[in-house]
Parts: structure tokens; C-alpha cells; sequence
């Protein structure tokens, strides 16, 4: 049975020990280079001190956005989520303007005293600085929080912590200036305009009062309706009266045109008295028709009776007329009292119709004064509905005022929604360079440089070192090993000695 390495391309374990003990020097120089390495970097490297800071940034007033529309004074509700006000804050932080504010307070020469001794041909000191500032200083949110871990390194743990102090104080100028809205001297020059505008229209409206005399147009209007309301009645009633008065003219006129102008007085036959007694009695039938044509109407009962005893008495008249052979002629009474009637009913119509004239322009000058008057409460509306506008706008332009001279208060005293929750403070021990972690470095280093110079020598050296070597490459078994002889010459001469 064939070894099993014989053939096989991969070297075994003992070709590989037996390498690495003949490379063992040039191995150990592999290894120890870059620990010494190491050890030479933790010494001439300087040390770097870091201080550190933990600021928490509050959901506070800055970010609650106020409306710039006129007429609002309602909060906009914030339009952004907390990880991008944090992203914010650590943009200002760690903003160029800032760090060069840092390193003009402080000085470059102190922050950076090598850089100042040796600077660049081609960069300004201050720009070279911040650059390395904006290098050393390192702000990163804290996970599941609203706090930012503020780290500043520098070779002087005393230069670290006024660096930190420096950039933390800057940052709470710079943030009060970020989010600062000076509103002040505009709410002041509207707050003066609204007021005067409010005073003008008070005045307009007082003037307007006065003039117009509406201080209680309720009180106005209802004593205008009530007027009107009499005035309809009393003209209701004058018509009435004039309708009964023309009807009644109208009725006179018509009797007065039946009666005749003459009539007869007196006849001369023996039925002279009867005639006499029948005139008589139409007289005073007459006499009452037109009494009860005062009172009553045409139509009336009352006047019916009387109209059918008239023109009995009438008919009883003419018979007895019949039997005078001659008759004394006469005016005739009753078309004199008809026309006295009709004079007197005309001369009362005159004095009526002058009364229902009046009524009449009463009445419209009652609407006139109602129309003037519902134009003037439109009026008044309008400006008491402006007034009280003016009213509020001026109201919500004072508290807007107080409110931002309140937060102008607030950032001229640094209140602002961000608290340092952990001070500055170094530790006395140098954060870089880390022993453990340059020795592992030098450490690993030294044994990847080792094996590279074993893969090396199994690569490319030549010489056979064990007999397992040969049957590998060859792939034929190894009968025998004979040892190299130190003194070929000497050994010979001892076996012929000892020869017999």
C-alpha cells in the first residue's frame, strides 16, 4: 500500500515544520518587525485626551413654527420628525462657522501648537485649524434618544475640555440664532397702524351717531311704525267718512233733480184746507226724509217707512189738487232744504279731503323716514361690524406682541430647548493610542508577515529538506535514506583500518 502523500500536490505537516524550523530566522524577523513596529508607534506617537459632553435637544418652543398669515395666531404643528432636528442641531454643531468661531476665540496656536510651528505653505493657519477641529470634533446622536454624544480630541486633555466648553457655548449662540424670529419691531409698526385705523373708525362711527341721531334705532323704528299704524287709521276712517259724504251728495244731487223748482201754495175751491192739511203733512214728511238721510243711509228701514208715507201723503196730494180749480204757486221748500243739504254736505268734503291729503303725505314721509332709517342701520352695521374687526385684530397684533417679546426675553437669557445633561469632562487616561489595540495590531501583523514568508518558501524554495518531499513530487516510494558525510576521506580511512 502507497503512502498517502504520495503524489499529492498539498505539503504535509512535517514538510511544513521542517521549513519553518530552517526559515525560523527570517520568520522571527517577520514577526518581531512589525511589533516593534507597534511598540515604536505607542512611543513616538502623542497621546490624544478626549472630552466629552452629552447634550439633549427637547422638542421645545423653537420648533413649534408660529403663522406668518395675517389673522392667525393659531401654532403650525411641527412639519418635521425628531431625527431630522437632530440631524439639524448636529449640522450647527459641527457647522465650519462655528468651529471657526472656536479657533478664533481660543487661538490656533494654542489648539494646534505643532500645526502653528510648522504651518502649511499653501493653507492659512485659521483654515488649516478648522479643518483639523472640524476632524477632532465628532457629534453623534445617542440610539433611541434625544441626546447628542459631543466628543473633542486634542493632545492637551486641558486644551480638550475648553475646545468642548468653547464649541458648546457657541452652539447654544448658534442655535438661539438659527431659530430666532425678531418680530417685535413689525408687530409694533402693525399694532400702531390697526390702532389708529380702530380710533378712526370709532370716530366715524360716533360721528355718524350724531349726526343721524340713531343711538336707538329700535326705539326710532317702533315709534315710526306706531305713527303709521295711527295714520293709517285716522285716513282709513277720513275716507270712509268722504265715501259716505260723496254718496250722500251724489243721492241729493239725483233728489234734487225730481224736485221741482215751484210748487203749488193754496187752492181756491172748498177743498182748500185738505189741500192745505196734505201739503203739510208732505212738508213734514220732507222734513224727516232729509233728517233721517243724515243719520242713516238711503236704504235704511227707517228711511223706507218714511219714503212710503212721503209718497202716500204725495199721492193723496195730487188728488186733492185734482179737485182745486185754482192753485197759488210757490218755491218749493224741499228743493230749498235739498239744496242747503248739498252745500253743506259739499263744504264738508273740502275740509275732509285736506285732512286725508295731509294723512296721505303723513304717511309717506313716515316710509321715507323708515327707508332713511333702515339705511342707516345698514350703515351702522357696517361700521360697528368694522369697528369690531379693527377690535380684534388689535387684540390678537397686542398679545402676538407680548408673546414675542416674551420669547425674545427667552433667547436674550440662552432658555432654549437644549440642556447639556453631562458636563465636560477628560479622562486623565488618553483615549488613543491604545496599547492593547496597537500591540494586537503589531502581534497579528508580525504572524501574517511570518506566514507570508513560509507560504513563500513553500512557493519557490528548491531544496529538499525530507524524503517525503521527494515522493510528493515525484509520486514513487523511497527505498532508502543515506546521510551526507561530514569527512568523505576520513570516514574511508577508518574503514580500511578496521578492515581485516
Amino acid at each position: 500500500m502507497q503512502p498517502a502523500h504520495l503524489g499529492s500536490p498539498v505539503p504535509s505537516l512535517r514538510e511544513i515544520t521542517g521549513i519553518a524550523r530552517h526559515f525560523w530566522r527570517r520568520m522571527s524577523a517577520a514577526f518581531l518587525l512589525p511589533v516593534v513596529g507597534s511598540l515604536a508607534a505607542l512611543w513616538l506617537i502623542p497621546p490624544q485626551y478626549a472630552a466629552i459632553s452629552k447634550v439633549l435637544i427637547q422638542p421645545g418652543r423653537e420648533f413649534i413654527q408660529q403663522s406668518e398669515v395675517p389673522g392667525s395666531s393659531q401654532p403650525i404643528p411641527p412639519q418635521t420628525t425628531m431625527a431630522e432636528l437632530m440631524e439639524t442641531e448636529i449640522q450647527i454643531l459641527t457647522g465650519r462657522s462655528l468651529l471657526d468661531g472656536v479657533i478664533s476665540e481660543l487661538g490656533a496656536d494654542r489648539i494646534y501648537p505643532a500645526l502653528a510651528a510648522a504651518p502649511a505653505a499653501n493653507i492659512p493657519l485659521q483654515e488649516a485649524a478648522t479643518n483639523a477641529l472640524a476632524r477632532d470634533l465628532d457629534a453623534t446622536p445617542v440610539k433611541l434618544s434625544n441626546v447628542i454624544a459631543v466628543t473633542v480630541r486634542n493632545p492637551d486633555r486641558a486644551v480638550a475640555l475648553e475646545i468642548l466648553k468653547a464649541a458648546l457655548a457657541a452652539f447654544r449662540e448658534r442655535h438661539v440664532a438659527a431659530f430666532r424670529h425678531t418680530r417685535t419691531p413689525m408687530l409694533e409698526q402693525q399694532l400702531t397702524a390697526e390702532t389708529d385705523a380702530l380710533t378712526r373708525a370709532q370716530r366715524e362711527l360716533t360721528e355718524f351717531e350724531d349726526q343721524q341721531r340713531v343711538f336707538s334705532l329700535a326705539e326710532q323704528r317702533s315709534t315710526l311704525i306706531q305713527q303709521r299704524s295711527r295714520d293709517e287709521d285716522t285716513l282709513l276712517a277720513a275716507e270712509t267718512e268722504r265715501a259716505g259724504l260723496v254718496q250722500q251728495r251724489g243721492f241729493l244731487e239725483a233728489k234734487l233733480a225730481q224736485e221741482p223748482g215751484t210748487i203749488a201754495l193754496a187752492a181756491s175751491t172748498q177743498d182748500a184746507p185738505p189741500l192745505a192739511d196734505a201739503q203739510k203733512r208732505v212738508q213734514e214728511l220732507e222734513q224727516q226724509r232729509r233728517e233721517l238721510l243724515t243719520r242713516y243711509q238711503p236704504g235704511s228701514v227707517m228711511v223706507s217707512a218714511v219714503q212710503a208715507a212721503l209718497d202716500s201723503a204725495q199721492a193723496f196730494l195730487a188728488k186733492t189738487r185734482e179737485k182745486t180749480a185754482t192753485v197759488t204757486t210757490g218755491p218749493n221748500p224741499i228743493a230749498a232744504a235739498l239744496k242747503t243739504q248739498f252745500y253743506n254736505v259739499g263744504a264738508s268734503l273740502v275740509p275732509l279731503d285736506g285732512k286725508i291729503a295731509q294723512l296721505k303725505a303723513a304717511i309717506a314721509d313716515t316710509d321715507a323716514k323708515l327707508s332713511h332709517l333702515t339705511e342707516n342701520e345698514a350703515h351702522l352695521l357696517q361700521l360697528n361690524r368694522r369697528v369690531e374687526q379693527l377690535g380684534t385684530t388689535t387684540a390678537m397684533l397686542q398679545q402676538r406682541l407680548v408673546d414675542a417679546r416674551y420669547l425674545e426675553d427667552l433667547d436674550r437669557a440662552h432658555v432654549t430647548s437644549i440642556k447639556v445633561v453631562d458636563e465636560p469632562s477628560a479622562a486623565t487616561k488618553p483615549v488613543w493610542p491604545k496599547r492593547l489595540i496597537v500591540l494586537g495590531a503589531g502581534v497579528a501583523g508580525g504572524l501574517a508577515f511570518s506566514a507570508l514568508v513560509l507560504l513563500l518558501a513553500l512557493s519557490f524554495h528548491d531544496r529538499v529538506l525530507l524524503p517525503e518531499t521527494i515522493e510528493r513530487t515525484l509520486g514513487i516510494p523511497m527505498i532508502a535514506v543515506l546521510p551526507i558525510a561530514e569527512r568523505p576521506v576520513a570516514l574511508i580511512a577508518q574503514r580500511a583500518d578496521s578492515s581485516p
